[in-house]
């Protein structure tokens, strides 16, 4: 909300969809602990692959490499791959 909302409105143009959408994700300062916070970012222009439609693409970063190796079913027991 605030400022960063405002901004957000002028950048996209008002889209109400897209303003809800952003809305339903989670402030990551409202997790439990520092674990389990999720950041929410939007992408637009040529970094987007929806740039040709003038959508946003939408995305969730996670704050721990076995969070997001978790949650996108990646084993890597057992092998000979280096986590940083």
């Amino acid at each position: 909300m605030g400022t960063e909302f405002l901004a957000l409105k002028d950048l996209i143009g008002g889209d109400q969809n897209v303003l809800k959408l952003y809305q339903s994700f989670r402030d990551p300062h409202s997790a439990f602990d520092l674990k389990s916070r999720q950041y929410s970012f939007m992408t637009t222009g040529p970094v987007s692959p929806l740039s040709f439609a003038g959508t946003p693409l939408f995305f969730t970063a996670f704050n721990e490499v076995d969070t997001f190796l978790e949650a996108n079913n990646i084993n890597l027991k057992g092998s000979s791959e280096v986590r940083t």
